[in-house]
């Protein structure tokens, strides 16, 4: 009893959306299984997607961010549109980042020509709103850092390194990371999801109210110490018809050559080994090398150890689960708080989604997301000689905005023009895309599928990130990839948002449990058109669930997954046409009657209306 005024406190401030820090006192895990209870079907798995975004969900994002105000123009910028801005604003930066505060660009247009890097806490860059303060970048991120292209190894297309990472305006807690997260202790035992009390092999590290990381891995995850680079380039690819294998050992090794020390190139260099085709890793070369070689090299659908987290991520087999290194190690991960330490257990203040096996290398680790409470706000960004984008992963880098290695941040109010990228999210938790247009000014258009009218690559994207919640967003022009969730995406919410011809993504590498909801898909002709590397599994895990979402007007029906294995266990309501993939799992209803327009919104209030019940007492 000695606890409740506490969680009262927390539970009234939780219903009003009010700021705070951390609360002294949690409320019931329980919570969460009641909400996720409450539409959704038992047969693909329950999920709480209310905690998306800033901050959880516990607090709103600042209207007028704490700390000092630096503006521009005290350090000389004349935001002319004519002057190079660029010196006066990296001094303005360089004063905001030795206190912490308000980068402030008052009404104007600058001129820049070099990138704004942030790797501290609490520093938000703010214009006047999109409509009066632009930041115009006159050259690409491949201008800026020269020799960022290599060479495709099987058909010799140029191929860049700015097509997965890098921004002109990038925020970044990867300096303050370790390597190597730091291992509190070991979890014992078999648990299904839903669990929130786990055995562990230590609880002195453990107290009440610190965040924890859940890591879970086997050898699906890690690759096996003696996978050898092979001494040749296998240009076919298994898994994948008429796809190349770009992985092989040449490719390899250019990735391997020493990469600059600048810390954007690097970002994006580490994004291109995670995604791209000629930068993964020698022993997943390879892997897919032999895996091409045994299957004769016929097209295989690839299958993961029975039993294994991959397999697991996906449906337990039921659709394609990747060859070896098909997910990355430490991709499977879950953040929670401790509710409470126990003789030889902790509590949790959320209830586990996964399963969790002994045979597993489960592990539970100290959370250390570098840098938070960061943003960028009210304003647009364009590029000034962007030109034609060209082919497929060719981008010259006129790219916006990255947020890496962070939690607690957020993009809002922001127009990005002419970008061939406009926000990249990695390694980040707890992060809001919000009231975001994606545009340019005249036609990209060019390459070999010009007649397809794509103006960049990828619009909004997220890979490993857990509950990142993306909304309110204009997708104006086609991209190869307008929404993008990728390999170790979780948890993650899309709703509100629409495109002029939306396809929502879906990057393969065990993206799993998102939702997307109240979605207009515009012209929906390519509504779940989606990439990756074919070795890497179906394009995503379980437990992704579409939730109203339709072409533009609400009139008519959006096009399924053209194929069974896109995916297992996936819960579609709402108008719908094409195979129902019953073998694959796939729940296909229409909505019924009272079910909520927005599934994402209907959680947050419920969340709300359980926390005034209990601040009622």
């Amino acid at each position: 009893m000695g606890h409740m005024p506490a969680l009262l406190a927390f539970a009234m401030l939780w219903a009003a959306g009010a700021a705070s820090s951390e609360p002294a006192a949690l409320p019931p895990a329980s919570l969460d299984l009641k909400v996720a209870s409450k539409w959704l079907p038992n047969a693909a798995g329950k999920y709480d997607w209310s905690r998306a975004g800033y901050a959880g969900g516990e607090r709103s994002i600042p209207q007028v961010p704490p700390g000092a105000t630096f503006s521009v123009r005290r350090y000389g910028a004349k935001g002319d549109g004519k002057t190079d801005d660029s010196r006066a604003v990296q001094a303005a930066l360089a004063a905001t980042m030795a206190r912490g505060g308000v980068l402030l660009f008052p009404r104007g247009t600058y001129l820049l020509r070099s990138p704004l890097f942030i790797d501290r806490s609490r520093v938000v860059i703010m214009g006047e709103g999109p409509a009066a303060t632009s930041l115009v970048f006159a050259r690409s991120l491949s201008a800026v850092y020269g020799g960022s292209y290599t060479a495709d190894p099987c058909t010799g297309k140029i191929k860049s390194t700015w097509a997965f990472g890098g921004g002109f305006i990038t925020l970044s807690g990867k300096a303050g990371r370790p390597k190597r997260p730091e291992q509190l202790a070991r979890v014992k035992g078999d648990y299904p999801p839903g669990t929130t009390r786990l055995k562990v092999d230590s609880t002195a590290p453990f107290k009440a109210g610190m965040w924890v990381a859940l890591l879970l891995n086997d050898q699906s995850t890690i690759l096996p110490s003696g996978a050898k680079e092979p001494d040749y380039v296998n240009c076919t690819l298994a898994g994948g018809k008429g796809r190349r294998l770009q992985q092989g050992s040449a490719a390899a090794r250019l990735f391997a050559l020493p990469p600059p020390s600048d810390p954007i190139l690097q970002l994006a260099l580490e994004a291109a080994a995670r995604e791209t085709d000629e930068f993964i890793l020698p022993q997943q070369a390879a892997a897919a090398d032999a895996l091409h070689a045994a299957s004769g090299g016929e097209v295989v659908a690839s299958m993961a150890p029975r039993g294994s987290v991959a397999a697991w991520i996906y449906g337990n087999n039921l659709v394609d689960s990747g060859g070896p290194g098909a997910l990355n190690e430490n991709s499977v991960r879950y953040s929670f708080r401790v509710k409470a330490v126990g003789r030889g257990y902790i509590d949790m203040d959320r209830p586990t989604i996964h399963q969790i096996k002994r045979a597993w290398t489960v592990t539970l680790h100290k959370y250390n997301y570098g840098i938070q409470e960061v943003g960028v706000q009210g304003l647009t960004i364009r590029f000034k000689n962007s030109g034609v984008y060209g082919d497929h992963l060719t981008d010259r880098g006129y790219n916006a905005i990255q947020l890496e290695g962070l939690r607690n941040a957020w993009v809002r109010d922001v127009r990005i023009l002419g970008a061939d990228n406009g926000v990249f999210v990695a390694n980040a938790e707890f992060v809001t895309l919000a009231s975001i247009t994606v545009n340019t000014t005249r036609s990209r258009a060019g390459g070999p599928k010009v007649e397809a009218n794509l103006q960049g690559h990828h619009a909004l994207s997220t890979s490993l990130g857990q509950s990142v919640l993306i909304s309110r967003f204009n997708i104006a022009k086609k991209y190869w990839h307008d929404v993008t969730l990728s390999g170790g995406a979780e948890l993650c919410v899309v709703h509100r948002g629409k495109g002029l011809d939306l396809n929502v993504d879906y990057h393969r590498a065990g993206p799993w449990a998102n939702l997307l909801t109240n979605t207009d898909f515009g012209l929906a002709n390519r509504p779940f058109a989606s990439g990756g590397r074919g070795d890497r599994g179906a394009n995503t895990g379980r437990g992704s669930v579409f939730w109203n979402v339709y072409p533009g007007g609400g009139e008519g029906a959006l096009s399924l997954p053209a194929k069974c294995d896109f995916g297992p266990l996936l819960t579609f309501y709402g108008r719908f046409k094409g195979k129902t993939c019953p073998a694959s799992g796939w729940t296909v209803r229409r909505m019924p009657s009272g079910a909520p327009a927005d599934l994402y919104l209907a959680q947050v209030q419920e969340r709300r209306r359980l926390m005034r019940r209990l601040a009622a007492g």
